[in-house]
């Protein structure tokens, strides 16, 4: 009976080894995301509360259009911007070429830093939530 505890033992120790090691090869950070260049239209959805200032939520038309590396938005709140996009596994991230002074509540809108991404079918939805301002802002898409 002893030898089959201990073989019992072996056989969980070795999979725990090959569970470890099949692990760290998977990298998330490392796999290729993408979204496919051109342009995407639909919603912009927004929520904030700013304690002592304002809160607003509401909707309103967005575009975002995709193409090497750049972004450009033309309807989007509070203002128009372009710049460079960089994309992981599961995030994207915005910079504007050229920022414009934006009010407290503007910067909160902007589509500018760092979004979680995901497609929902032919959907690409874009959310970013800023637990000090309970900012919530998300585009709801699709590519035209």
């Amino acid at each position: 009976m002893g030898t089959i505890k201990k073989n019992i033992y072996l056989i969980s120790l070795l999979m725990t080894g090959v569970f470890v090691i099949v692990l760290s090869g998977c990298n998330k950070g490392n796999l290729t995301a993408t979204i496919p260049q051109g342009k995407y239209t639909g919603s912009f959805i927004y929520s904030y509360s700013i304690t002592g200032y304002r809160s607003s939520h509401g909707v309103t038309p967005a575009d975002i259009t995709f193409a090497n590396g750049n972004y450009i938005t033309t309807n989007n709140l509070p203002a128009p911007g372009n710049g460079t996009y960089q994309l992981k596994t599961d995030s994207i991230s915005f910079d504007w070429s050229k920022p414009v002074p934006l009010p407290l509540e503007g910067s909160l809108l902007v589509l500018l830093g760092t979004f979680q991404y995901h497609f929902e079918g032919d959907s690409l939805i874009i959310t970013k939530y800023d637990p000090n301002s309970l900012a919530i802002t998300q585009y709801r898409l699709k590519r035209n």
